[in-house]
């Protein structure tokens, strides 16, 4: 996009941005240096902000494009993760493989693969009082603060373009939940980033990507 070469005083305010629609946009205005002003809910790049600091008559505490790690809302994807997962072979020339050590960065790790087993229904974090899962079953991501991203269960493969929720993106992730709730609410598989990480390669349910700069 021309406008991110363009002069940096020329760059928009941004007043309403929903990232899981504009994600690229929201990347672009993280690495031109843009800052969320949480009391005005909108994103101002640099340049600007600093005029705007100069003629407000009031101290008014410095801002951060971290204040929107907080302000993020939850993200529901529906079928779409599930859609990614059967494009995955098409997909895979913009995903570079990503082994986190440690905790998750986020704008590094944005996309995580799931691929549930079919030795799921047997293994000991599957809930023994179900026999099966309903395609219409959520996948439900918890981290941080009580944030969440969701999607259906479709048939067990999971694309999940995480950095499309912004705390995700702009934080560092110690562990998240990962959990299968029936179509009533039930919990029918729980784990975590930690106790997946315990695991061997080859028996962990996840794998985190990042997207190839075009």
């Amino acid at each position: 996009m021309e406008i991110w070469n363009s002069n940096p005083a020329s760059l928009p305010v941004v007043c309403f941005l929903e990232t899981e629609k504009s994600y690229y946009v929201f990347r672009k205005m993280e690495e031109a240096g843009y800052i969320y002003d949480k009391n005005d809910k909108a994103f101002y790049p640099p340049e600007i902000y600093a005029l705007l600091e100069e003629e407000r008559p009031f101290h008014h505490p410095q801002a951060s494009m971290a204040d929107y790690a907080i302000d993020a809302p939850d993200l529901d994807l529906g079928y779409s993760p599930a859609n990614f997962a059967n494009s995955f072979s098409s997909l895979h020339p913009i995903l570079k493989p990503v082994e986190p050590e440690g905790e998750i960065l986020g704008k590094e790790c944005e996309v995580m693969f799931v691929t549930f087993p079919d030795t799921l229904l047997k293994s000991d974090d599957f809930n023994p009082f179900f026999a099966s899962i309903a395609e219409e079953s959520t996948v439900e991501i918890e981290f941080g603060d009580t944030k969440k991203i969701r999607c259906h269960y479709g048939s067990g493969s999971l694309l999940i373009p995480m950095g499309m929720q912004g705390t995700w993106y702009l934080s560092e992730i110690p562990d998240f939940t990962l959990r299968i709730l029936s179509p009533a609410g039930e919990t029918l598989y729980e784990t975590s980033y930690r106790q997946q990480i315990t695991r061997p390669a080859s028996g962990r349910v996840i794998r985190f990507y990042s997207i190839k700069n075009s």
